[in-house]
């Protein structure tokens, strides 16, 4: 696993576009469905990740699904080749990176200790429209890449038209 990550940090410093995920599950590579998504995108989509590196060093497990979280959002933003763009942000209090998560709803979680943790994402088309997940919940991480990806695709449609019926217009019909 270390090795891997190292691999990885290496070759992308040296190496740049080229890229390889060695472990067994494939946990950094994306599949084929999100690929498709993302390099579809019509309009740039920005997201926002609010995860709190600072205040995880005290929780293992938040800090290393924290770090697979990020390897994964930067393999996004790999894949869009431009059309997708990754802002990372450790939420301190009373910080202007705070203030943001609070506005997208990014919901901090409590931790044993007091502390508060920032551990979600919020993502925006050019158009203004978002996307939020709130929390990266650790009981979801094997369903991590779809909410991910499910996010994006809610960014990426164009949004049909609402059609109203007016019932005062159909009286003269009858």
């Amino acid at each position: 696993g270390l090795l891997l990550l190292m691999v990885n940090g290496l070759s992308q410093k040296f190496l740049g576009r080229f890229y390889a995920d060695l472990t067994s599950e494939n946990l950094y590579s994306l599949s084929e469905g999100s690929k498709n998504i993302v390099s579809s995108l019509k309009f740039p989509v920005t997201i926002s990740a609010y995860i709190s590196k600072t205040d995880t060093t005290k929780y293992p497990a938040i800090k290393l699904y924290g770090d697979r979280v990020v390897s994964l959002l930067k393999e996004f933003e790999r894949i869009g080749q431009g059309k997708l763009v990754l802002k990372i942000y450790d939420p301190r209090p009373d910080t202007d990176e705070e203030s943001w998560a609070q506005k997208y709803g990014i919901t901090p979680l409590t931790m044993p200790g007091g502390d508060k943790v920032y551990f979600g994402m919020a993502a925006v088309n050019g158009l203004g429209e978002e996307e939020v997940i709130p929390v990266f919940s650790l009981s979801r991480q094997e369903f991590l890449e779809y909410d991910i990806t499910k996010a994006i695709y809610g960014l990426s449609r164009e949004k049909k038209p609402v059609v109203g019926l007016i019932p005062s217009l159909y009286r003269d019909w009858e």
